[in-house]
């Protein structure tokens, strides 16, 4: 029994002994494999006093995890729509009526609105009504200067008949002489009173002018706070406003109006600081009034779309928007006034100079008249034929330079009448109506939008009816080429994930925002609105990065493992690589997946010898 007993523990111990040096000679070819190769998974064999020890202490394991992060980059765009066309108007005007709606399907040339026939808006026709002032003051000075030619040719003549008046009637000369004289006198006074009349015209007419533009001052602040209220800016000083600073409910329903009025308000801001800080005059009011009342419609319409919340009720949107529309009309209005006294100033200006050209010519054919009068000889009536050779070319040269002022005048103010009598707007192309932005009775300033159009037949809806619009930061320029697919999906779904395939590529990349310019087309059966915001996701790697708790890795060296077990318990050795290990958690790449039972807090010691 004895001898028995010792033969069975020198076999147990030969057993130990050959399966230890086998382990060894595993060991020894697997880290030769890993020094050999990064990318081949090893296996070591069966250790069952490994395993065993292990069992004891109750194996612990975990599934990696797909870290999705660093795979893909989400980009804000948007869908442009090339059967989408926008009508704008052509001239400033009333809307009188309007003939279609939403969803109505106009024809080209179809008449869709009918603003108001000149004399009736807002500027009373001011363009019109200098024209057919200038086209009068043109006729007006052709007859006076047809006038006058004919009696300073008359008066020539006479002159060269005088010549050979007989010396018995000198008498008569002197009286005529005398007669010239005082006409001479008579009107030299009549100028100088028509110039101090006018040097006071001038000045009560610059009065007026300063006094609109401290009108226009005074307005330009009160439009500025009342938009900083509106907007219930935080940083009240400068210029440096942005989508953050104001209310947040403000365009809630459509972010570009939002866009729109801070842009508006910005420029206002910077053309007030220029119209402030140099010298005041009435086309630089007039354009900065014009600047503000068109920042005022954006901001009118961005309340337009905007949604009352914990910062502003729907009663102080409805109040806002009819103040904005008070201060528009008060804009205008002012605006108006200028106008008049700018063409008011020139109209006396225009008149003035007339009249004094009148009077001085006057006085130049009196004292000719006289000069020759007073000429008694055969050489004084030579020269008087000579003078009267003069005045009748030069009558003549200012008659035709007259004609040819009515004749441009003429041409100008049938230009505008073209232009202003033109009360009707025509649909340019063929399509269904989407958007309407005007109603009846709105004052509409020229290039504004009045319709947006579906549905237009046009060569680039032909190629693609619809595409997604991106700017793709030029550092993943090389992930993106012309023929990919790539996918996006809607705000209000991101499960769904719909396909595009890439048609164009910016050529070069925009200095401000460092993007390049992408469009892609989408599949004529999704049909989407135009400028629809939708999320588009670039892949960024194709290599999968999982995350594992920091615990299951054994590092040795340069080298990184994981271990886990097989279905018929051998233990498992995988060479990975760390990208990031917080010490709770780490990111790793390998050919692995998330089905896989990584062991926590391998026996990191026993593994490595």
């Amino acid at each position: 029994m004895i001898k028995s007993h010792r033969s069975r523990t020198v076999l147990a111990t030969l057993a130990m002994l050959f399966i230890g040096g086998w382990i060894i000679l595993a060991s020894q070819w697997f880290f030769n494999q890993v020094n050999n190769s990064k990318t081949k998974v090893l296996t070591a064999t069966h250790d069952s006093d490994l395993l065993q020890s292990w069992n004891q202490e109750s194996i612990n394991t975990s599934k990696p995890t797909i870290n999705k992060d660093n795979q893909q980059l989400t980009i804000i765009g948007t869908v442009l729509s090339n059967e989408t066309a926008t009508i704008y108007a052509r001239r400033n005007g009333i809307v009188k009526d309007v003939y279609v709606d939403i969803g109505d399907t106009v024809q080209q040339n179809q008449t869709i609105v009918l603003l108001l026939p000149p004399g009736v808006e807002w500027q009373s026709n001011a363009n019109l009504y200098e024209k057919q002032v200038r086209v009068q003051e043109a006729k007006t000075n052709l007859q006076t200067t047809k006038q006058l030619a004919q009696e300073a040719i008359k008066q020539a003549e006479l002159n060269v008949q005088l010549k050979k008046i007989d010396t018995n009637t000198s008498n008569e000369l002197i009286q005529m002489i005398n007669k010239i004289s005082t006409n001479i006198e008579t009107y030299q006074k009549e100028l100088d009173q028509l110039q101090q009349t006018h040097v006071q015209q001038l000045q009560n007419i610059t009065s007026d002018i300063a006094q609109q533009n401290e009108q226009t001052k005074v307005l330009l602040a009160k439009t500025i706070n009342k938009v900083e209220h509106i907007f219930l800016w935080k940083t009240i000083h400068g210029t440096n406003m942005y989508e953050k600073d104001i209310r947040i409910t403000l365009g809630l329903r459509n972010n570009e109006s939002k866009i729109f009025a801070i842009e508006s308000y910005r420029n206002l801001k910077k053309e007030f600081n220029i119209y402030n800080s140099g010298e005041t005059t009435s086309d630089k009011s007039i354009f900065i009034l014009q600047t503000a009342h068109n920042t005022l419609e954006k901001v009118a319409n961005m309340l337009d779309y905007s949604m009352p919340g914990e910062d502003i009720s729907q009663q102080e949107i409805d109040d806002a928007s009819q103040e904005s529309y008070n201060l528009q009309t008060s804009l205008l209005q002012v605006k108006e006034k200028l106008e008049d006294l700018q063409n008011n100033y020139q109209t006396t200006t225009q008149t003035q100079q007339l009249a004094v050209v009148t009077k001085e010519s006057m006085i130049a054919i009196a004292q000719a008249e006289l000069n020759k009068t007073l000429a008694w000889s055969a050489d004084a009536q030579k020269l008087a034929q000579q003078q009267l050779d003069l005045i009748k070319a030069q009558q003549d040269e200012k008659i035709k330079q007259k004609q040819n002022s009515i004749a441009i005048s003429q041409a100008q103010l049938n230009q505008e009448r073209a232009t202003s009598a033109n009360d009707k707007v025509l649909s340019p192309f063929r399509g269904v109506v989407s958007k309407r932005m005007i109603a009846v009775g709105d004052i509409v300033m020229m290039s504004a939008p009045m319709f947006e159009l579906i549905d237009v037949n046009t060569s680039l809806a032909k190629k693609s009816k619809r595409e997604v619009q991106f700017g793709l930061p030029e550092e993943y320029r090389s992930l993106v080429l012309v023929g990919k697919e790539i996918s996006f999906t809607l705000p209000e779904d991101n499960t769904q994930k719909h396909l595009a395939i890439v048609t164009r590529i910016a050529p070069q990349v925009d200095i401000q925002t460092h993007t390049i310019t992408i469009q892609a087309k989408i599949s004529d059966d999704l049909t989407l609105p135009h400028h629809t915001r939708v999320n588009v996701i670039i892949d960024l790697d194709k290599q999968i990065n999982y995350s594992i708790p920091s615990t299951s890795i054994i590092y040795s060296g340069q080298q990184s493992f994981i271990t886990t077990l097989s279905g018929d318990q051998h233990l498992i050795i995988i060479p990975i690589t760390v990208i990031a290990d917080d010490g709770e958690f780490a990111d790793i790449q390998w050919n692995i997946d998330e089905h896989m039972d990584v062991i926590l807090h391998p026996n990191r010691q026993r593994i490595l010898e």
